[in-house]
């Protein structure tokens, strides 16, 4: 059996959490994409070389070499000037030759590429209804109160999603209690559990007194649970001042 939820409302398209997020996800691809290409594009200021200035039976490896060992390039200028017709020639053209840069950086098309993939995260994030609070991204200047109302107000977007993920995991385990029952009819099976004291117990399930038994499955969340705890402690406070309750029933409420 399948189990899912198709959020709908009346007769408009099904628009899932994804299928919001889906748009911005493929956008900021677009953008990482291009940035690395446009990164890979970059090879800074790359220096002319003349082969002409290399001295005579020297590669350009042991050249480039001996110039980083110590510090100066050796130049050969009338290497070339003493073949042939160029005989002499060289001499009076070596300040125009050499000497030229070709720029090949190509950073602000990376800096915009990856501001532009930001852009579309953070778009994303908007979307969703998740704030940069309540990823921990907190700036110095907030004020506490401010980032609880933020967090607060996130917490009011995405609990109607987590609503019906909660819904979905109920019914989930309802079907799965049910296939359990009529599986394990006529049988008995015996499991071991782990509890939150790593303590290890083994337990035997009759298949039939599980099958003739009804079950109800209720299942808590941090938020419910969150604004429950927040109720009781308000209450326990008024209580105090009202001298309607003293501090070992305000600790015995806390521990429970």
């Amino acid at each position: 059996p399948y189990v899912g939820t198709i959020y709908a409302i009346n007769s408009n398209q099904a628009v899932s959490l994804m299928d919001r997020a889906k748009p911005y996800k493929y956008l900021y691809n677009v953008f990482m994409r291009r940035a690395l290409l446009s990164a890979a594009r970059d090879k800074g200021i790359i220096p002319e070389m003349d082969m002409a200035r290399v001295p005579e039976g020297w590669t350009p490896g042991m050249w480039f070499m001996y110039a980083e060992q110590n510090g100066y390039f050796v130049v050969d200028s009338f290497k070339e000037g003493t073949k042939g017709l160029s005989t002499g020639k060289l001499v009076s053209n070596m300040g125009q030759v050499g000497n030229r840069t070709y720029d090949l950086r190509n950073g602000d098309a990376v800096i915009m590429n990856l501001n532009a993939a930001k852009l579309a995260k953070e778009e994303m994030a908007e979307v969703i209804g998740i704030t940069p609070q309540r990823m921990g991204d907190i700036g110095n200047r907030e004020t506490l109160g401010g980032v609880e109302h933020s967090i607060q107000r996130s917490s009011f977007v995405t609990e109607e999603w987590f609503a019906l993920h909660d819904n979905t995991k109920i019914r989930v385990m309802e079907l799965l209690l049910e296939v359990a029952q009529e599986a394990w009819r006529g049988e008995k099976r015996r499991f071991e559990h782990i509890d939150d004291g790593l303590a290890s117990t083994v337990f035997e399930i009759d298949g039939n007194e599980l099958a003739d038994s009804e079950f109800g499955i209720y299942l808590s969340d941090s938020s419910s649970d969150g604004q429950l705890v927040q109720t009781i402690q308000q209450l326990a406070h008024a209580a105090m001042q009202n001298d309607q309750a003293n501090l070992p029933d305000l600790i015995g409420v806390m521990q429970e």
